[in-house]
């Protein structure tokens, strides 16, 4: 091991996936957030020398995740909690002193959230993504700090509800840890958000279909169409967790979106 610091994708279990995977689109979005950590993982492991990790369930996730070349932390038959505090200890106990902890279901994760964590986890602190359904989707942490988290409080924490990062906030604060904080962000775990994130792909697709030079009528048609087809996804994010758009408000963001594009703003 020629580094201290390790990333973790703490992959979702198979019988959730098979819960929200009910139709084609829904399993392709949800293989399309998968490829997109994955990724992203790869350019940090390989920009900043670091090793990479994937803790899944057994028997399908063993079979599933053993292409990919990397040690394969299999869970426990056991609760969430459980599953990820025993994760995480598994890659200390290898000999790391600092953990990237990421979910496979966020879309808009950056590379730069992933090397804010490895940078600033290194130095001592802690990282922390927020959801935007009230959990979160990245945590860092060095040896020392998870050390002083009594297992049986981390295990407790309510995963996967809405208040969720606001428990481990607290845990973490008790404990004088410092915590950065990410920008909040949207994930996939419940089945409503998918739905909703499919509807406006649709609506997205068949409307530019039909009506591009509505949208495009005032900007340079062209240039920005091929901007547009390039970073589309980006878009359906962009527009995934809004009220349903009329065809104004879908030209208005659209136009929001490819000025923050052009202009790179945030």
């Amino acid at each position: 091991m020629n580094n201290q610091t390790a990333i973790l994708l703490f992959s979702r279990d198979p019988s959730e996936d098979a819960e929200i995977k009910s139709t084609e689109n829904l399993r392709k979005l949800s293989k399309s957030c998968f490829e997109n950590s994955l990724s992203l993982i790869y350019k940090a492991i390989s920009n900043l020398n670091l090793d990479f990790f994937i803790s899944s369930t057994k028997e399908k996730g063993e079979e599933y995740f053993s292409k990919f070349g990397c040690p394969l932390i299999l869970q426990p038959d056991k609760t969430f909690g459980e599953k990820f505090y025993e994760s995480i200890k598994k890659v200390f106990n290898n000999g790391y002193d600092n953990i990237v902890v990421i979910g496979n279901d966020t879309p808009s994760l950056k590379l730069s959230d992933i090397t804010f964590a490895a940078k600033h986890t290194s130095k001592n602190n802690s990282v922390i993504g927020p959801s935007k359904d009230g959990g979160f989707y990245l945590l860092s942490l060095n040896k020392n700090d998870f050390k002083k988290i009594a297992p049986f409080k981390f295990i407790s924490i309510n995963y996967q509800q809405s208040n969720t990062f606001f428990e481990l906030i607290s845990l973490l604060n008790d404990l004088s840890i410092f915590q950065y904080l990410l920008k909040q962000k949207d994930d996939f775990d419940k089945i409503y958000s998918i739905k909703v994130y499919i509807l406006f792909k649709y609506q997205v697709e068949q409307t530019i279909s039909i009506s591009q030079n509505i949208i495009f009528n005032d900007l340079h048609l062209k240039y920005f169409l091929i901007l547009f087809i390039k970073y589309k996804n980006s878009f359906y994010t962009f527009v995934s967790l809004s009220s349903p758009l009329s065809l104004y408000n879908l030209q208005l963001k659209t136009k929001i979106f490819l000025y923050k594009l052009v202009y790179h703003k945030e």
